[in-house]
């Protein structure tokens, strides 16, 4: 059962949501950074778990609530902005971070522009940028969203899902990726169009400067975001590691909650104590 407040605040003057999770201040920070269009209420089997490890602050941001969009020339480095406007009101001292798919740029960011704020990073379905096979695929979803509902709707959940007898649950969790993405609002659509225009600007890099720990990881079957390319991702931070989660795909927060939980918790931990040491 939720025992927390959503609360809507401003970061660089524009609207966004939060909740903070858990009671014990003196616990390390964990700053949460859900995925395109996914809400507060969305992540709670991952973010309730993680309030036993860590004071856990999760965060919309703007463009990301669902109630307006973000034009997509206000690019990763104003949201990485964002978080730091948070950090600096809400927390004001080093941080973990996690965040999911879309997000995973923000923090990836941030990482890069302030390393001295960053204790861990926990990055979950991630990539240095869109792979070339899904480029064209994203493109037409987009045009899809805008001249056909159900073939969108479609597209949209074969975009991050596969059909696999090897994931819980799997028709049910397509067939209500289906529903969510027909049941889109014109400007939820509006949302995750600049969104992902935002993911397709992204520019390729070789080698990012982050020196704290990570993780990144994605579902074994994950046809959005291959292993490979998490992979590869990973081999371009200094001190990351890499690891699949078994019988998921791109959806790991509805597929496989509580072991992308226990990795965050783990990363969290390990992190306090190479501090410590």
């Amino acid at each position: 059962m939720s025992s927390y407040a959503i609360k809507t605040i401003n970061l660089k003057q524009k609207s966004a949501r939060h909740a903070i999770i858990g009671t014990d201040l003196s616990a390390p920070p964990l700053i949460y950074l859900p995925g395109n269009l996914q809400s507060i209420s969305n992540v709670e089997s991952i973010t309730l778990p993680l309030s036993r490890d860590a004071l856990v602050h999760v965060i919309e941001l703007p463009g990301n609530t669902g109630e307006y969009h973000l034009p997509s020339n206000y690019d990763m480095g104003y949201l990485a902005d964002c978080v730091h406007e948070y950090v600096s009101r809400f927390v004001g001292k080093k941080v973990h971070i996690a965040a999911s798919s879309y997000s995973t740029a923000i923090a990836l960011t941030f990482a890069v522009k302030y390393p001295d704020l960053i204790s861990s990073l926990s990055l979950s379905g991630a990539a240095q940028y869109v792979p070339e096979q899904s480029v064209a695929r994203i493109l037409k979803i987009l045009y899809l969203a805008r001249t056909d509902r159900q073939a969108f709707a479609e597209a949209y959940t074969d975009l991050l899902t596969v059909e696999s007898d090897i994931i819980k649950r799997n028709r049910a969790i397509r067939r209500a990726s289906q529903k969510m993405a027909l049941s889109m609002e014109a400007v939820q659509l509006e949302c995750f169009h600049h969104n992902m225009l935002r993911l397709l600007n992204l520019t390729p890099r070789e080698h990012y400067p982050i020196e704290a720990p990570t993780i990144c990881f994605t579902g074994e079957k994950d046809p959005f975001i291959t292993p490979a390319d998490c992979e590869q991702l990973s081999d371009s931070i200094p001190l990351s590691k890499f690891t699949t989660l078994k019988n998921s795909d791109h959806l790991i927060h509805i597929e496989a909650p509580t072991q992308m939980a226990g990795l965050i918790a783990n990363q969290i931990h390990a992190a306090e104590y190479r501090m410590a040491a």
